[in-house]
């Protein structure tokens, strides 16, 4: 998860890898994941690679989708 752009314009985004070909049941449970824009990714698209590696490989320093990186979290 990341947060991209500029104050007072901030977004939440990220990329989540699952077990499977499902979602968790437990994130659709979640009350707060009905906000969530959700698609399985195909690693053949190269937009949808590239994706995978911006969020994957952000750094502070970089940008994602032409936004800058305010924070970094990473989530077991």
């Amino acid at each position: 998860m990341v947060i991209l752009g500029d104050e007072p314009s901030l977004d939440i985004e990220g990329v989540w890898l699952f077990r499977g070909t499902s979602i968790p049941q437990e994130l659709w449970d979640h009350p707060q994941f009905e906000y969530y824009q959700h698609r399985q990714m195909d690693l053949k698209d190269p937009k949808d690679l590239q994706t995978l590696r911006d969020f994957w490989g952000a750094d502070y320093d970089k940008q994602i989708n032409g936004r800058n990186v305010q924070s970094i979290a990473w989530h077991k």
